[in-house]
């Protein structure tokens, strides 16, 4: 017969087992002795995710919004309890959700989180990709981690500019003293003497130009919100002939205003990415640059005369992206078509196309 006092000990040891049973506890496991966090203690996960400030959203594999916290359900115009179910792309404009369909097939198969920056209507986010059960049914699961970085953004860009200003107005002024050195050092000196010292000029010439595509990629023009297209592409030719030495010619067909902003940002882009393939590849003296609107099609092209055969290869640029494959990549997740044509001795041509208010892209390319 049990005696009654270890009775009432294996009782206490049997309450307290069920009272640590992992079902009722957020955390399996207690190494450090500290009572953990229990459901019956009122902590709600919603709760938990709306004390942040970041964006956080988590979808299945058919971009189902399964959770997501106030941030996210007010930058998507709507409650929580009127998201959760629908599909994400449902809640975007028609732009932005074909941009997000064609990088969330990418998203929903990865096995590792990857760090995307990206700007909406006018901020800066550094988004977090975190996938939880890879897959594209129902059953994958991905979640997002959007933080708000605008003034970080925002004072880096002022540092690269102050930095970009700095170098431009030093470097112009080192090699108009150095040309000036040049010439005079060429006065009265024999033929081969001054054919090396024009070797030298040109030499110092191409660093120059050099040095200045280095520092338009380090601080290049941005995209003003208030600014029509075509404007902004004029200021962009402009500043780039006047840096360069180029001719620059830009025409200009159809309405401008009213499209998308991802629209305008990536065919800005494209105009200012094609540039500076020209500036450090074409060794050309001409440049021109058409934008032609067509009903629901934007259509740009920028031709050189310089010595063509350009082949594009990834490169990784001041900004944090890969130059003429980053800008192929936007241009698909857009719905539009890039094409490059380039063969050597007649310069380079380079076409794209980019549906506007959700129509339709042309695909020939012409």
């Amino acid at each position: 017969m049990q005696h009654p006092t270890a009775r009432t000990a294996s009782r206490k040891t049997r309450r307290n087992r069920k009272k640590s049973s992992p079902a009722q506890s957020l955390s399996t496991g207690n190494p450090s002795g500290v009572r953990p966090l229990t459901l019956r203690e009122g902590i709600s996960l919603q709760a938990f995710l709306d004390a942040s400030s970041d964006r956080v959203l988590v979808l299945d594999g058919r971009g189902t919004i399964l959770l997501l916290n106030q941030v996210a359900a007010r930058a998507l115009g709507t409650t929580v309890r009127g998201a959760v179910g629908r599909q994400v792309f449902d809640l975007l404009p028609p732009a932005l959700a074909t941009k997000c369909r064609a990088k969330f097939h990418w998203f929903s198969t990865l096995d590792k989180t990857v760090v995307e920056e990206d700007i909406d209507n006018g901020l800066w986010f550094r988004t977090r990709v975190v996938p939880l059960a890879p897959g594209r049914g129902p059953k994958a699961r991905v979640a997002f981690f959007s933080t708000d970085i605008t003034e970080q953004h925002e004072a880096l860009e002022r540092d690269r500019r102050r930095l970009a200003q700095s170098l431009h107005d030093e470097v112009g002024q080192t090699a108009a003293l150095a040309k000036i050195r040049l010439v005079l050092a060429g006065r009265g000196a024999p033929p081969k003497v001054c054919r090396a010292l024009e070797e030298v000029r040109r030499l110092l010439d191409q660093c120059v130009r050099q040095i200045w595509s280095a520092l338009f990629q380090l601080s290049p023009p941005a995209l003003n919100e208030k600014m029509p297209l075509d404007a902004a592409v004029r200021r962009l030719a402009a500043e780039v002939a006047g840096r360069n030495g180029l001719s620059v010619c830009v025409r200009v067909r159809g309405r401008m205003n009213g499209m998308e902003e991802a629209v305008r940002t990536a065919a800005f882009q494209a105009v200012r990415e094609l540039l500076v393939n020209v500036v450090k590849h074409a060794h050309a003296r001409r440049v021109s640059v058409r934008l032609e609107r067509r009903q629901r099609t934007l259509r740009l092209e920028v031709k050189d005369d310089g010595v063509g055969g350009f082949r594009p290869r990834p490169r990784r640029t001041a900004g944090g992206g890969f130059g003429l494959a980053m800008l192929r990549r936007q241009v698909d997740d857009l719905g539009g078509r890039l094409v490059v044509d380039s063969k050597a001795g007649l310069g380079t041509h380079a076409r794209l196309s980019l549906p506007v208010c959700g129509g339709t892209v042309s695909t020939s390319g012409k």
